[in-house]
């Protein structure tokens, strides 16, 4: 362990920027702040380097964490800071060339046992942004420990090994990239790391059911998911939703295909992605957008199958 937080909030005005933080930051790998733009991950931040004090909770140092430790949280305003130290600041934004060129030195050297950066990946080409994900990634593997913030989940990608999620001022889930793109507590944070198919229904069957059934809203189609906590369910006469991502959606053009939850779909519109294809359906009313490898010869009207597999619907109550 290298910096743990304990219940930590801080006001802002009338109201709380977050409260009751929990996060705990370890030597060896590099934990992302993740949340939308106003989250207050740049706060919590000047918080853990020492630049801003939180109003309640407790900040525990690995003893072997100094104020010689560096600390450079990155802005469009490029404000490098010093862990415990003065901050200066330059009004000029930095160019990626001179990002990378100042980071550098700080991400190699070895002595740095903690490294904080504010969105280091920000408004950068992928080049940029390749080169210094690198630097962040060697220096975890020497041994440093590493925090960062992001708001775009590509970027968490490229850098993270374990997401902290901020939102509305609370910490709202914590694990892996995977765990929690795989399986997110909230749509929210389903819709925060990347495009997914949310559909509002609602429940048809008893919540001992071994494989929970429920009819959407629009389209009226009966979908089945696998069996789960009963209180992610919902209750049978309230709306929830059902959540599956792009890639997870299964079609098929004539051929037909065992496969639980298959609804007939028209193609509405289709979008290139390189090796993928975005393909718009719509089925009965219901709208749901599907990414398959890279189709050719398909156009707007044409009919398929579309096949929603049950272990991969998550069910949000929220």
């Amino acid at each position: 362990m290298a910096i743990k937080a304990k219940n930590i909030s801080k006001r802002a005005g009338n109201g709380w920027a977050f409260r009751d933080i929990d996060l705990e930051a370890r030597f060896g790998e590099t934990l992302c702040i993740f949340g939308p733009s106003g989250a207050g991950k740049t706060m919590l931040l000047r918080i853990l380097s020492g630049q801003d004090r939180a109003d309640t909770g407790l900040l525990i140092l690995d003893e072997s964490i100094t104020p010689g430790s560096a600390v450079f949280p990155e802005t469009l305003l490029a404000r490098p800071l010093g862990l415990f130290g003065r901050i200066t600041r330059r009004l000029v934004p930095e160019t990626a060339q001179n990002r990378v060129k100042r980071l550098k030195p700080v991400l190699e050297n070895r002595g740095n046992r903690l490294v904080l950066l504010d969105e280091p990946l920000s408004g950068l080409d992928i080049f940029s942004k390749n080169e210094i994900a690198g630097q962040i990634r060697l220096a975890a593997s020497h041994g440093a420990a590493l925090i960062v913030t992001a708001a775009d989940f590509y970027d968490v990608c490229l850098i993270a090994d374990r997401i902290s999620v901020i939102s509305d001022g609370y910490l709202r889930q914590t694990g892996t990239t995977s765990e929690i793109y795989d399986t997110p507590e909230s749509s929210f944070i389903a819709s925060l790391c990347g495009p997914i198919n949310l559909i509002e229904a609602r429940r048809l069957t008893s919540s001992k059911a071994d494989m929970p059934e429920f009819q959407t809203i629009s389209g009226g189609h009966r979908l089945f998911t696998q069996k789960m906590d009963v209180r992610r369910l919902g209750a049978i006469n309230r709306n929830i939703k059902l959540g599956i991502r792009p890639e997870q959606i299964a079609l098929s053009f004539g051929a037909a295909f065992p496969e639980d939850n298959l609804l007939k779909g028209t193609i509405v519109n289709t979008r290139f992605f390189g090796p993928f294809t975005h393909v718009e359906m719509d089925c009965n009313g219901l709208t749901l957008t599907a990414s398959v490898p890279r189709l050719i010869g398909i156009t707007a009207g044409d009919e398929c199958m579309v096949g929603l597999p049950p272990d991969r619907i998550r069910v949000f109550a929220n």
